[in-house]
């Protein structure tokens, strides 16, 4: 069982310091990917994952083949190590996560406050943030091997597959050039050029629409 939660000054000297990122540096992963390489048909093939998984795998299910996921975990919003990410997350991020086809799920895993939320990406940078049922986080936790107590960070693929994992927050450079160095990516760059400023220029990035459901018009995943 968890001890209470800690403030950022304890957490932070419980924990080694977070490494800095220098723009176009990928951090060192904290281990290889839990899902290996496969085909395509292998990829979509969920029928041998863990009992229990089902309900994880349906609210994944949803970015599958359009949408890039990180997935951002902590024990709870009073983490150092969260909270020092959320920072770097700032409004005026939204439209590069739009163009790499980014959405986002926070979720907090300490006993007595699981919860969090799923963050819908819109082509205008503005977001839907849909709360997180607290049952699905543990299932969440076990199918994407984060660790219990512990910050940490997992970028997913189209696939699912895990493209990394981060034990301490980083450099959103360093997540775009994880996400930039696959082939998938250097074409949709071809078809969407222009599509940052364009973004930009709707004047809505980073902008919050607090909803119960996915279904907010022109606020869909991509």
């Amino acid at each position: 069982m968890l001890g209470k939660p800690q403030n950022d000054q304890n957490v932070e000297s419980s924990r080694p310091p977070a490494r800095r990122v220098q723009k176009g540096q990928r951090p060192v992963p904290h281990r290889k990917p839990s899902v290996t390489d496969s085909s395509p048909a292998q990829e979509s093939n969920f029928q041998s994952t863990p009992l229990g998984a089902t309900s994880s795998i349906n609210i994944l299910a949803g970015f599958a083949g359009k949408n890039r996921v990180l997935v951002i975990s902590a024990p709870n919003d009073s983490d150092g190590y969260y909270r020092l990410m959320m920072n770097l997350l700032k409004p005026d991020v939204y439209c590069e996560m739009a163009d790499r086809h980014m959405q986002q799920i926070i979720m907090f895993h300490e006993k007595g406050n699981m919860g969090g939320k799923v963050r819908r990406i819109s082509n205008q940078g503005s977001l839907v943030e849909e709360p997180l049922d607290p049952g699905l986080v543990p299932r969440l936790m076990g199918f994407l091997k984060l660790e219990d107590g512990k910050f940490g960070m997992v970028l997913l693929r189209k696939t699912l597959q895990v493209e990394e994992r981060y034990p301490y927050p980083v450099q959103l450079e360093a997540i775009y050039e994880a996400i930039d160095q696959a082939p998938m990516r250097r074409l949709e760059k071809s078809r969407q050029k222009g599509f940052v400023q364009k973004c930009k220029t709707a004047g809505v990035e980073g902008q919050v629409v607090q909803s119960v459901g996915s279904n907010a018009v022109g606020l869909q995943p991509q």
